[in-house]
């Protein structure tokens, strides 16, 4: 038998194997007087296309049996004169019977397999899936057995940790962290298994454990396992140079904002001023976090409306912006300044931000 399953699953030698039995006992049963049961041989044969798991090739091989099991009846020689043709009659119906339920149970076999493989497939593609998704996220598991007091370790844990061990005491994984967060981890990690509350937290590994510096842990506690807290690890050092590089990016624009004899400023790409240059704030006598809060007051009365006019119209249609206008000083007078903005956009069109100067041209205007 175990050598007729991979005969039978190769669907050339399976189909080939099976036309010539029944080939062979159709022969058989054409020499024979009626009365011997050979209908019942047809039986086995069914079962075997079964073994194929081809519905195909079983239904083939069922209804080749039940047509030749009544076309042995017809080309058989006569039954023997004391054999009674109901019992001929009956051997062929049960052996018909017999087919229908072996091809039945074979066909219902065959769905449940491949209902089994499909769930096997879509269950791997899943697990692969989540794979890739946890390498490009940078995400690792981990989980702690409370009464083990013991934390486990996957490999993408292990290696963020710069650790050999896929084993260790919760006091040494809170270890793998910078010391002074250590001792306050192993306390959240308890009280999140005792509250059954999440925990979420940005820390830094410690300066022992390897690179990325910084990791982000989820914990939370195992509903269907009690004593089991579940955790997830993930590479954030990115976001973090990214967020670096950012704010050097800014600090060396202010700067140089800073140094330009112009006032500049910008604005968010629905028209609301976010930064002013340190110039602004001295030639208005005011700090900047004021400007940025209400700049339109710093206008000349009679020009507050024109401008927030013709400023609201250049974001909604998002044109460059060019404007003269007067705007108070320190020492209480109006100097007038011609103010201008660029819309700055990205590679696919959409407005990122608005990036303006103020220039004073009172000496222009006195001419």
């Amino acid at each position: 038998m175990p050598k007729l399953i991979p005969l039978m699953q190769n669907h050339n030698l399976a189909a080939s194997f099976l036309l010539l039995a029944l080939c062979a006992i159709l022969l058989a049963d054409s020499l024979t007087q009626l009365g011997f049961a050979h209908g019942v041989l047809y039986t086995p044969l069914v079962a075997l296309a079964g073994l194929s798991y081809r519905r195909k090739l079983l239904t083939m091989t069922a209804s080749v049996s039940l047509i030749a099991i009544w076309l042995g009846f017809f080309i058989a020689p006569s039954a023997p004169a004391d054999f009674s043709m109901f019992y001929v009659l009956a051997n062929r119906s049960i052996s018909c019977l017999a087919i229908v339920l072996m091809w039945w149970f074979g066909d219902q076999a065959i769905r449940l397999r491949q209902s089994q493989y499909e769930q096997h497939m879509l269950t791997s593609q899943t697990r692969l899936d989540l794979q890739l998704a946890n390498q490009v996220a940078g995400i690792s598991h981990w989980w702690l057995d409370d009464h083990l007091k013991m934390v486990q370790l996957d490999e993408g844990s292990a290696r963020l940790l710069g650790l050999n061990l896929r084993q260790l005491t919760l006091e040494q994984f809170a270890c793998c962290f910078e010391q002074q967060a250590g001792p306050e981890l192993k306390l959240q990690l308890e009280q999140t298994l005792e509250a059954s509350s999440p925990l979420s937290l940005e820390l830094r590994l410690h300066q022992e454990s390897s690179q990325p510096v910084w990791v982000k842990l989820t914990a939370y506690a195992d509903p269907a396992s009690p004593g089991v807290l579940r955790g997830i690890l993930q590479d954030i050092q990115q976001h973090y140079d990214e967020a670096r590089r950012l704010q050097i990016q800014q600090r060396r624009f202010q700067q140089l904002a800073d140094s330009l004899p112009v006032k500049v400023w910008t604005a968010t790409a629905d028209g609301r001023i976010d930064y002013v240059s340190e110039t602004f704030a001295s030639f208005s006598g005011r700090d900047t976090a004021s400007i940025v809060a209400d700049w339109l007051q710093l206008l000349h009365p009679d020009e507050q409306a024109p401008v927030l006019s013709h400023w609201q119209h250049c974001v909604n249609a998002k044109v460059p912006y060019n404007i003269e206008f007067r705007i108070l000083s320190a020492d209480g007078s109006y100097v007038w300044h011609l103010t201008s903005a660029l819309p700055i956009f990205n590679e696919q069109g959409d407005l990122l931000y608005w990036f303006g100067s103020a220039m004073d041209i009172s000496q222009q205007k006195a001419l």
